[in-house]
């Protein structure tokens, strides 16, 4: 009997230490992109993944990186697992460059103090980890940096402009208060402009500015 209990033991301490061991596996790492390659790697997901979702053509980006004018006034977080990138998001400072969703719409009511408000945008998933629960810990983990970075610098309004598929993801979340459409008029040629590097994006899915009010 005493030996039976000795061997369940083991096997309880075996047990547990596998599972603890294997759980590092699924650790999620976030940092701040802070050099030229883990840049690099950025722009390689986010090209990546806005082919395979057909946002963009592979044609347009011969370098397979996706970058633009707004990289310069930005956060881009890097989420890794075992030191391989699986995810990223850009966070945009408010600036003379404007963001990307004010330029893309003929925005009617963003009426708010400037410094106040950034942009959520080129928001990247690695393909398998997308519409699962580790996709859904790297979203939330990357929501929770730019939520603590926004508290830290007193701001308080997020734009974003995505798919109304997209704009789902972000209603549960916890530190969200409201998120409001907004209205935009007809399009003029510097929105039809903004929308060049990602034309497809804005052909073929229904993306739809909206306003996110943070507590």
């Amino acid at each position: 009997m005493i030996t039976f209990i000795i061997k369940r033991i083991k096997l309880w301490f075996l047990l547990n230490f596998l599972i603890s061991f294997w759980g590092q596996f699924d650790k999620i790492k976030i940092k701040m992109a802070n050099s030229g390659q883990e840049l690099h790697k950025i722009f390689n997901l986010r090209w990546k993944a806005y082919i395979e979702e057909g946002y963009i053509e592979p044609k347009d980006f011969p370098n397979r990186e996706l970058k633009d004018q707004y990289e310069k006034n930005s956060l881009n977080l890097l989420a890794l697992k075992n030191n391989i990138p699986i995810g990223t998001v850009r966070f945009i400072f408010p600036s003379d460059h404007g963001f990307p969703t004010e330029k893309a719409f003929n925005l009617k009511n963003l009426n708010f103090p400037k410094k106040e408000i950034g942009e959520i945008s080129k928001l990247c998933i690695e393909r398998k980890y997308r519409k699962t629960k580790i996709g859904e810990k790297i979203f939330l983990s990357l929501m929770a940096e730019i939520y603590k970075f926004m508290k830290k610098n007193k701001m308080k309004y997020v734009l974003i402009g995505v798919p109304h598929s997209l704009k789902r993801a972000f209603e549960p979340l916890d530190f969200q208060s409201s998120i409001v459409e907004l209205q935009a008029g007809p399009l003029k040629p510097e929105n039809i402009k903004e929308r060049k590097t990602a034309h497809k994006y804005f052909e073929n899915f229904k993306v739809t500015p909206y306003l996110i009010t943070i507590t």
